[in-house]
């Protein structure tokens, strides 16, 4: 019996030593795991940042890219308007043209218009979109009656140049039968009960 309770005692007097002798090494193990799950996560927040900085360089280029793109399709407009613009005050030319046998002072008048709607266009062409919006809402609540007036004149003059090329005939100007045209209005009259 004392062989076993030596035997039991020795089993016990190694267990101890065994888990002392194990516990350094699982010791050693959990602080080598704490290393590598840190060396893991900072491998990762590293990567990840990397791949946050690609996607926001990426973010950047895309959104640079619109604004050139909007920028480009801006000045393109801008030159259209101002080409337009520089049609019209030909087309105001045109009207004090006509205007110079039965009103030449009208003529005059229309003639310094087209000046200044053909130096409008130049300045368009000079400057950017948000200037030009500026000084038209500028020159508007400076001179409300003398903007009104222009715009008036501005619709007359291409009115007038419009009918002086034949865009301006009735017969075309109006699609049959929506009685948007004055002859369509008096047929609709008549053909009604």
């Amino acid at each position: 019996m004392n062989n076993n309770n030596t035997n039991s005692t020795g089993s016990s007097a190694n267990q101890p030593e065994t888990r002392q002798g194990q516990a350094p090494s699982t010791g050693l193990a959990a602080g080598e795991a704490r290393q590598s799950a840190g060396s893991v996560a900072a491998a990762a927040e590293a990567e990840t940042r990397k791949t946050v900085e690609e996607v926001r360089n990426q973010g950047q280029e895309v959104i640079e890219s619109a604004r050139d793109q909007a920028r480009r399709f801006a000045h393109e407009q801008k030159e259209v308007g101002a080409e337009k613009i520089s049609s019209l005050a030909h087309a105001v030319e045109v009207a004090a043209d006509e205007l110079e046998r039965s009103s030449p002072q009208l003529a005059g008048y229309a003639r310094k218009a087209a000046a200044q709607i053909d130096t409008m266009s130049g300045n368009i062409r000079e400057q950017g979109f948000g200037d030009i919006l500026a000084t038209v809402n500028d020159f508007a609540r400076r001179e409300p009656l003398a903007f009104f007036g222009t715009a008036m004149f501005a619709g007359f003059a291409l009115t007038r140049f419009l009918k002086s090329t034949g865009r301006g005939d009735e017969a075309t100007d109006y699609p049959p039968g929506l009685g948007a045209s004055p002859a369509d209005s008096a047929q609709a009259a008549r053909t009604q009960p």
